[in-house]
Formats: C-alpha cells, sequence, structure tokens
C-alpha cells in the first residue's frame, strides 16, 4: 500500500480527535489568558484553597474548552493527555533519568531551555498554573498535528516522539492497556473524566 493512502487512512481514522491542527505560537496565552488563572495565581501565593463551590471538578477544568479551541485540538482529547500523564494532578512530578516531567500535562524538562527562552514560561510556572502547562501541552500536541498530520501515531508521538526505535512506545502510548485512544473513547462516550482518572470525588 503507498504510503500516501496510509497516511489518508491513519487520518481518516482520527478525524474526531480533532479538525485541522494548526501550529499557534504560545504567546496567544499570554495575549488571551484564561480569566481562572488569576484565581488559580491568586490561591497558590496566598495559600488559600480556591472556592470550588458545590462542584468537587477542579477549577482547571474551566480552561480545557478555551484551550481546545485555541489550539484545534479536541478538548476530551487534551483530558484524556491529562489523565494519562498525571491522573489530573496539576502538582505531578516525575523524575526520570533524562530529566523531569512536571505538571498537569507532565512537561519534559527539554522543553524548558525553548519555553524560558522563547516564552519566559518557567518550571515554576508549569507547576502552578495548570491552565499553562494545559496549553503549552496542547501547543505540542498542535504542533505534532501540523508536522506529521491527525494521526494515532501523532498522539502517541506526544510521549515517546518520531523516531523509529520508538514506534513500539508511541503505540504503548496511545493503543495499550489504559492509553490514551481508550481514555478518550470512554470520554466520548461520556463517562467522568475524575472517575476516568480514578480519582473519587
Amino acid at each position: 500500500m503507498p504510503k500516501f493512502i496510509l497516511n489518508v487512512i491513519l487520518a481518516a481514522s482520527a478525524i474526531t480527535l480533532s479538525s485541522q491542527a494548526c501550529a499557534y505560537s504560545l504567546k496567544e496565552y499570554h495575549l488571551s489568558q484564561s480569566p481562572l488563572a488569576p484565581r488559580l495565581e491568586n490561591s497558590v501565593t496566598s495559600g488559600q484553597p480556591i472556592d470550588k463551590g458545590e462542584s468537587s471538578t477542579p477549577d482547571f477544568f474551566q480552561c480545557f474548552p478555551d484551550v481546545a479551541k485555541r489550539y484545534n485540538v479536541n478538548a476530551n482529547l487534551l483530558i484524556a493527555h491529562a489523565i494519562k500523564e498525571s491522573t489530573l494532578n496539576p502538582s505531578a512530578i516525575n523524575k526520570q533519568p533524562d530529566g523531569e516531567a512536571v505538571g498537569l500535562m507532565q512537561i519534559h524538562s527539554q522543553w524548558f531551555p525553548k519555553l524560558e527562552r522563547d516564552y519566559h514560561i518557567t518550571r515554576e510556572m508549569l507547576l502552578t498554573e495548570p491552565c499553562l502547562n494545559m496549553s503549552v501541552g496542547a501547543w505540542i500536541i498542535a504542533n505534532n498535528f501540523a508536522a506529521r498530520g491527525v494521526s494515532w501515531d501523532s498522539v502517541g508521538a506526544y510521549y515517546g516522539g518520531y523516531s523509529a526505535s520508538n514506534a513500539d512506545v508511541r503505540n504503548w502510548y496511545y493503543g495499550g492497556k489504559g492509553g490514551i485512544r481508550e481514555i478518550y473513547k470512554r470520554l466520548q462516550q461520556g463517562e467522568d473524566p475524575m472517575l476516568v482518572a480514578g480519582r473519587r470525588r
């Protein structure tokens, strides 16, 4: 089967993940920052918990639709990444032999120099601003889609990169048990993200 036909099939099978993806600058986050961010920042600096009223859904959930729209990536796909990466824990830190991954979307430290140099986004900001962390994750996904097309392989590249030697890693990340594809399907069917993540309300 010609390679371009295979790519078309892969893109078609993933069409519900996102409409045509575009690469965006993270500067857009600063231009149209979520109105939730000041509340999150005040909570972090004051040490006081955010008032969630009757809801036990974290406040950062309000950012998923805005970030999804801005980066043209399906909101449930973003939530699936956050569940897979951190079980919806914005303070998660994962130490690894080659660095660390931090926050809701587990942004790897390989990105830190670029994020700080080009966008003035620091490691501390990624850990204290879940909506910003989410935006960086969406930016990475959108750029993967723009570079290689909308496919599950591009979804897997969020974790495994694009090298041929990491094909099995990409496949595990999106297609294995508890992978992005399974989580995404459950969310599309209307399951509660908090329960999918294994967190009680």
